[in-house]
């Protein structure tokens, strides 16, 4: 049954009309309950409300980086809601000092807050390389949309499995 997920989904998003439909998030809540199994499963739900959203067929590049950026957006929202759960697990296990236990590494939280800080700024670098590779200029703005939501979802993924137990 499970297999027949992803073509069920493919021909739902088959049906969808042609116009440009106005952003809805729950269809990466839809993908993601469906592909929760592996992290493969879930990077096919990156970019999938954004397509359903754009135009097809039309010059439509404010509807692209509008869909685009809703996309970034909902990702955005996933990620502080899966920072602020792991920030609580990982608090639960700092120390009375502010460190990990042993006194002598910065707490957990700490540490996750640069990581996150240094993860940003290299996802801000690399979508703004990407856009610039364009020489049009919506379609950069488009394509540093684009890689905003696609980074910022992987970053979702990645935090999440350490919340699951991976770090």
């Amino acid at each position: 049954m499970r297999a027949h997920r992803p073509l069920a989904l493919a021909l739902v998003l088959a049906a969808a009309p042609l116009a440009a439909q106005p952003y809805d998030d729950r269809i990466v809540e839809a993908c993601l309950a469906a592909h929760w199994g592996g992290q493969n499963d879930r990077e096919s739900c990156i970019g999938i409300a954004a397509r359903v959203c754009m135009p097809v067929g039309e010059a439509g590049a404010d509807a692209a980086i509008a869909c685009h950026q809703a996309e970034a957006a909902q990702w955005a929202e996933m990620l502080d809601e899966t920072l602020a759960a792991l920030r609580a697990q990982l608090g639960e296990s700092e120390g009375a000092d502010g460190t990990d236990g042993d006194g002598g590494d910065p707490a957990p939280v700490q540490a996750l807050d640069r990581a996150q800080a240094a993860w940003q700024s290299f996802r801000d670098a690399t979508c703004e390389l990407d856009a610039l590779r364009w020489p049009d200029a919506d379609i950069g703005r488009a394509d540093h949309a684009e890689c905003l939501a696609r980074l910022t979802a992987r970053q979702v993924f990645e935090l999440q499995s350490r919340l699951a137990g991976a770090m």
